[in-house]
């Protein structure tokens, strides 16, 4: 959250949480949910597996797959 500029208050603002749980999930103390992790996700606008890994992880993934998208003439 705190690298794609996301606050605790714009999961209360933007997706209606209550603010005990998104003072839970901000801080890793929410146990994991599918549910929870796709509209995270979703919110975020990320893939679901990269809401479970370590940021910088989930970003040389991310462009790891974007070059290679490139080299084979795809584009996403």
């Amino acid at each position: 959250m705190q690298h794609l500029g996301k606050r605790q208050a714009d999961l209360v603002k933007e997706l209606g949480w209550a603010k005990g749980r998104a003072n839970k999930f901000y801080h890793g103390q929410h146990s994991y949910r599918r549910d929870i992790v796709n509209e995270l996700s979703a919110w975020l606008e990320i893939a679901p597996f990269e809401l479970l890994m370590a940021p910088d992880e989930a970003l040389r993934l991310r462009r790891l797959r974007e070059a290679a998208m490139e080299v084979a003439g795809m584009h996403s």
